[in-house]
């Protein structure tokens, strides 16, 4: 499998996790157990729940870890074209998923501590299925092009593939 070249491994690992992130985020969502504003009635749907909760987090976590490669490696797909936008985009992504990891970290503490009242701001996560639909988008959009970095050689990774109407930024190839 050539996991001691760099090129090949750094392909790879990008473009499973682009197929896997979404898939794991995909399933916590599913599973998630019912959001609502009301934090008398989310606090009870988390301790009738706790297992649905805990396991549903855990694997957004995981989507969280395996989405920062995925991340990078798309960030590496632009690195010859648009790379202020490529650059600004990744950092901003990167952004985000500290931000959804620390709201995560603060629901699972939640779990831990529900018997005690503690209370959840729920504030616009009462409507599920628009993350799962969303993580739906993600695996079809994110998906597609990991199976993309899966497919293509070493080669063609390394250098931004040429569409037409599409050029890489003059000078960098």
């Amino acid at each position: 499998m050539h996991l001691s070249d760099a090129h090949h491994f750094r392909r790879l690992v990008a473009g499973v996790c682009m197929v896997v992130a979404p898939l794991v985020l995909l399933v916590a969502m599913v599973i998630h157990p019912a959001s609502d504003t009301n934090e008398a009635t989310q606090v009870a749907t988390i301790a009738d729940n706790l297992d649905a909760w805990y396991v549903a987090h855990l694997l957004a976590l995981i989507s969280i870890g395996l989405m920062v490669p995925a991340v990078l490696g798309l960030m590496h797909m632009l690195r010859e074209r648009e790379v202020a936008f490529g650059q600004l985009g990744g950092g901003l992504a990167m952004i985000g998923l500290l931000a959804f990891a620390g709201i995560i970290g603060m629901e699972m503490a939640i779990w831990q501590m529900v018997a005690g009242g503690s209370t959840r701001e729920a504030v616009g996560t009462a409507m599920n299925w628009l993350a799962i639909v969303d993580a739906a988008f993600l695996v079809v959009g994110l998906g597609a092009i990991g199976r993309m970095v899966l497919r293509e050689t070493d080669e063609a990774w390394e250098h931004t593939p040429e569409y037409e109407g599409f050029r890489p930024v003059p000078g960098m190839r």
